[in-house]
């Protein structure tokens, strides 16, 4: 089943595949979703929303998340309408998934899309680069498990960060590490721009710490 319209209400069962996504649903089953997204979308506990196709992924409103996305394919693109920026809210005991080569910005400027984090951000699947381009807030999990997570804007982070051997977490832009901060695993932690190590914050672990 397709769907391009706008929803509202709790959207259940499996396999629908969503051409665009608009209106203030939850999500409470399964959905793919290879266009774009607007309004104010909620992935239920047990739901699982897909981003998938080779496309831009235009966003306008706000995506929550208290089960499982899957970003594996495109490029997510932020909008601020009316003064009120897109975003992202993975909630604690969320995991929000990046399996392909993906990127995710803001249309004009960094702060037209958030990403909120308290739950897992994991990265998987491709050897290849994700970049995460937008303001990125983390009191959860970021766990790099295969390939790189290029995190390109400004982060205030005061949540642990797992690297596994092999992979690569990056950032990019202006850094906040707060009290929270943990690196560990066996990869690659890069930072690449200003950082700022709050109290109570040690820069070590059993990651390959590694600062330009």
């Amino acid at each position: 089943m397709r769907l391009n319209a706008s929803v509202s209400g709790t959207i259940t069962g499996t396999g629908l595949i969503a051409e665009n996504l608009s209106g203030t649903c939850t999500i409470a089953g399964s959905v793919t979703l290879i266009g774009n997204l607007s309004g104010n979308v909620t992935v239920a506990s047990g739901g699982t929303l897909v981003i998938d196709g080779d496309v831009t992924h235009d966003w306008h409103g706000t995506l929550t998340n208290a089960g499982t996305v899957v970003f594996k394919a495109g490029y997510i693109q932020g909008w601020r309408d009316g003064g009120v920026a897109s975003a992202i809210v993975n909630q604690a005991g969320a995991v929000f998934e990046v399996q392909g080569d993906t990127s995710m910005n803001a249309r004009n400027g960094a702060d037209d899309l958030s990403f909120t984090n308290a739950g897992t951000l994991r990265r998987t699947t491709s050897a290849g680069t994700a970049y995460l381009s937008c303001a990125f807030a983390n009191t959860g999990t970021i766990a790099v498990q295969t390939g790189t997570l290029y995190l390109g804007a400004t982060v205030n982070n005061a949540g642990p960060v797992t690297v596994s051997a092999g992979a690569q977490a990056t950032f990019g832009s202006t850094t906040s590490l707060q009290l929270g901060t943990v690196f560990s695993g066996a990869g690659t932690v890069r930072l690449d721009s200003t950082v700022t190590v709050g109290s109570g914050v040690t820069l070590s672990g059993a990651s390959t710490m590694r600062l330009n």
